[in-house]
């Protein structure tokens, strides 16, 4: 508005108006993004006339704390958990526990009994339990003991390489051969 001298139009209150601002004028509020990557739902309030910002740039808290959060099952790619969970913030997905799962072990977790070489040579059936995920050793390598004195035996004919000797034997263990007794003949 301005105030003019109606007889020759001089102007006596030069053209100016209301100062638009945030108080007074029109705005709108529009997505923004805060940088924050703890909020959601970022948004900003401007003046629609020249953009001017009126309400900074901020979203809503998405706290895992305070905020409703859901655990659904998951898979951590772990061959050597069981009942992997993770839980998530409901707003917007954001991971509040990462998707984990109760570790296995050779008490709870699935194992195998497989053949093995305990590196014993008085030893038969070697054997050792693994767990099965990961090939973890549960009971060490193990075989049955050979005994000469319990277990059965069979006398058989050999060569004790002396040609001073006849009827050269030995005593052998029937389950791995075992020598209990060493090749030896009876002097001539």
């Amino acid at each position: 508005m301005e105030t003019t001298l109606d007889a020759d139009g001089t102007v006596c209150v030069p053209c100016a108006g209301t100062v638009i601002d945030c108080s007074n004028g029109t705005t709108s509020v529009v997505i923004c993004d805060d940088g924050n990557p703890s909020t959601i739902n970022d948004v900003q309030t401007i003046l629609d006339c020249n953009g001017e910002i009126c309400v900074p740039c901020m979203g809503v808290d998405t706290d895992c704390a305070t905020n409703t959060t859901t655990t659904l099952p998951c898979n951590d790619g772990n061959d050597c958990t069981e009942n992997d969970m993770e839980t998530t913030l409901d707003a917007d997905g954001t991971v509040c526990v990462p998707c984990a799962g109760i570790p296995l072990d050779c008490a709870s977790g699935p194992t195998s009994v497989v053949a093995c070489d305990d590196g014993n040579a008085n030893t038969i059936n070697d054997r050792q339990t693994i767990l099965d995920c990961n090939g973890d050793i549960c009971v060490p390598c193990m075989g049955t003991p050979t005994n000469c004195n319990e277990d059965e035996t069979t006398i058989r004919q050999c060569d004790d390489g002396n040609d001073c000797t006849v009827e050269d034997m030995e005593t052998v263990l029937n389950s791995d051969g075992t020598v209990c007794v060493p090749c030896a003949g009876i002097p001539l």
